[in-house]
């Protein structure tokens, strides 16, 4: 093993010790322009070396305004169970979500919490345009 190696994987055992993710988690949308009514694809991508506790279907959408993200009001009927699920390293999942056809042009993005080794955070996705 070189120097290199070795300095490298100590770094690694002592991040790990300090609770560090040691990556990242990803949310995003398959496209980055949409309609109103158009049906996407959110991902959430667990780029950590540890698991990630997620739930998607309490998913937020944002638009964006003058004076910051403004949080949309849910569009969805749907019941959510209020769990917890599970997503290992390098896992991805995915939902099929539709627009809502009243929605004005503008920059949007989606909000959802994640959850590593018992601290939450609000992971958003990139920003994606509504045009019509």
């Amino acid at each position: 093993m070189t120097r290199w190696s070795m300095v490298l994987c100590s770094a690694v055992v002592w991040l790990s010790a300090c609770g560090s993710p040691l990556g990242d988690a990803e949310l995003k949308t398959d496209e980055a322009e949409y309609a109103p009514g158009s049906e996407l694809t959110l991902s959430l991508h667990n780029e950590s070396f540890e698991k990630l506790g997620y739930n998607l279907c309490g998913v937020s959408l944002q638009r964006s305004t003058e004076a910051g993200w403004e949080t949309l009001p849910a569009e969805r009927q749907e019941v959510c169970q209020s769990i917890l699920l599970s997503l290992g390293p390098g896992e991805a999942e995915s939902v099929s979500l539709t627009l809502a056809g009243t929605l004005p042009e503008g920059e949007y993005r989606f909000l959802t919490r994640v959850e590593w080794d018992g601290e939450r955070e609000e992971l958003a996705s990139p920003p994606f345009r509504v045009v019509r």
